[in-house]
């Protein structure tokens, strides 16, 4: 499993800040995003994805966002490098 700090951020397509995507092949992705109009701190656009202390994070299957896994039934928001990994193996394991 990779580390956190091997995410490849990118800047955010759908706007300020920054992304990042891993697909896993059991057909579920997570998305990982940051700046002024995510649920990250802080709440703001910063010159680099690893400078926020906590993230945005959807869970997505088949591209679509996805409610319904024992993960989450929504966006978690404010989430630490740390519980991005947790979530990263949990979604894994699906």
């Amino acid at each position: 499993m990779k580390k956190f700090k091997d995410l490849k951020f990118t800047p955010n397509p759908y706007g300020f800040g920054f992304h990042s995507a891993i697909q896993f092949k059991n057909g579920y992705e997570v998305s990982i995003v940051c700046g002024s109009f995510h649920y990250c701190s802080p709440q703001e656009n910063l010159y680099d994805a690893h400078m926020y202390d906590t993230y945005e994070v959807a869970v997505l299957k088949d591209g679509d966002l996805c409610y319904d896994t024992p993960i989450t039934d929504d966006v978690l928001g404010y989430q630490t490098p740390e519980n991005i990994i947790g979530i990263l193996k949990q979604i894994q394991m699906l």
